[in-house]
């Protein structure tokens, strides 16, 4: 019996790195699954570390319950994107028990995901019937171009950080596996044409700098200099689609006094009004998904821009949760970010090969939310809710079970 426990468990944790950002419904589907079978662990000893990050990804979601029976206009289905950061946190009681070698193997499979990430990549731009909009960017079938991007990016990454055993007992061609995957995501991120994706790869190399040569990251750093002045010299000097957004992206911060009907100009715009928003409503909010009328309604009263009163969001992470749950969702949303990189940016500092990738893939994960959720909403969808909670919760886990297996040896 505890066999084929384990072993479903096992199966969902491949499952979701396989096919979470490449096949519609799978991100849910593996919360839904790991949530239960989580239950069968109540009765476990469990650490105040465990319960407490459950208390954390549980927060969001007994906030927007609090305003619930407090009479806030919140709609059941605003619980979902948040339920799903509870249910996947659910998981840190069970995969701490699985077998960390176990774990890993189920993990390497994000790399089938890396490249059905870059097979997306074409087929959602060349073959008309997998269009999103006019077929110029791409996506994934189910999210638009913006988190297609950063997702792809951040399983690149993911990609690059997995120990080669994982992959083939031959180094040369376990490299080739994660060279294949990295071509693959950033040919997505490519044709996603989003800047956020572009954002996130400085901060996702410094970990993986950090990831490899340890406190020698400086030395790191001046060997992959000359890697990235030639891209760099690539994108200045050529035409091509990188060129082009970064180019749309400055215009828009030139013209944004004169003209905020633009990309950027739109988002300057939703912080601003946003701001004022919390600055209103800074206890509780106007309501979990109340961003939307409440705009609507400055809009109409001439206290925002009628440019912004169609977006559902104002393009921010923070900002988000403090206009929609005020400060304690802002606190919230802080500690979802903040809590497991404690954690993570210790372990990528430890000696064993486990906890240091465990920790580097916990910050990658973490980090690319964090910075692409400063010109974005990813907790607002329910399925890049669920990525994001069953990614952080898995590498937790992993963390937290090697340690076990350490103390169980004494060291």
């Amino acid at each position: 019996m505890v066999a084929v426990r384990d072993g479903l468990l096992l199966l969902v944790v491949a499952l979701f790195f396989a096919a979470s950002i490449t096949i519609s419904g799978v991100a849910n589907a593996t919360v839904f699954l790991l949530f239960l079978l989580s239950l069968l662990f109540l009765n476990t000893r469990k650490t105040s570390e465990q319960k407490l990050y459950v208390i954390v990804f549980a927060m969001p979601l007994l906030l927007a319950v609090l305003q619930m029976a407090m009479g806030y206009p919140v709609s059941t289905k605003a619980l979902d994107a948040p339920s799903r950061l509870f249910l996947a946190a659910m998981g840190v009681f069970s995969l701490v028990w699985l077998r960390t070698d176990y774990l890993l193997r189920a993990i390497a499979l994000l790399v089938l995901a890396a490249v059905g990430a870059g097979v997306w990549g074409y087929l959602s731009t060349h073959v008309p019937v997998y269009f999103w909009g006019d077929g110029t960017r791409a996506w994934n079938g189910f999210s638009n171009p913006i988190p297609y991007g950063v997702l792809a990016v951040m399983f690149g990454f993911l990609s690059l950080l997995l120990p080669n055993r994982l992959l083939s007992k031959n180094d040369a061609l376990a490299w080739g596996i994660k060279s294949l995957a990295m071509t693959c995501t950033a040919y997505a991120g490519y044709m996603a044409q989003t800047r956020s994706s572009l954002l996130i790869v400085p901060f996702l190399s410094l970990l993986a700098l950090r990831y490899y040569f340890g406190n020698n990251w400086r030395r790191g750093l001046m060997y992959c200099l000359p890697v990235f002045a030639m891209l760099v010299l690539f994108v200045a000097c050529t035409e091509n689609k990188i060129k082009n957004r970064i180019n749309e992206g400055v215009n828009d911060f030139v013209v944004i006094d004169h003209d905020v009907n633009t990309s950027m100009g739109l988002r300057v715009e939703m912080w601003r009004t946003a701001w004022l928003i919390f600055q209103e409503h800074p206890v509780l909010g106007v309501g979990k998904a109340g961003y939307y009328p409440t705009i609507g309604q400055w809009a109409k009263d001439g206290k925002a821009s009628p440019y912004v009163s169609s977006a559902p969001h104002p393009h921010n992470e923070l900002l988000n949760m403090g206009v929609e749950m005020g400060v304690f969702g802002l606190l919230a949303g802080l500690l979802l970010y903040l809590f497991p990189l404690r954690l993570f940016w210790k372990s990528m500092r430890e000696q064993d090969a486990t906890l240091r990738f465990a920790g580097a893939a916990g910050c990658v994960v973490v980090t690319a939310f964090l910075i692409a959720g400063t010109m974005d909403v990813y907790f607002w969808i329910v399925s890049l809710t669920a990525i994001y909670g069953m990614a952080v919760t898995v590498f937790y886990a992993l963390i937290l079970a090697r340690r076990r297996e350490l103390a169980m040896v004494g060291v």
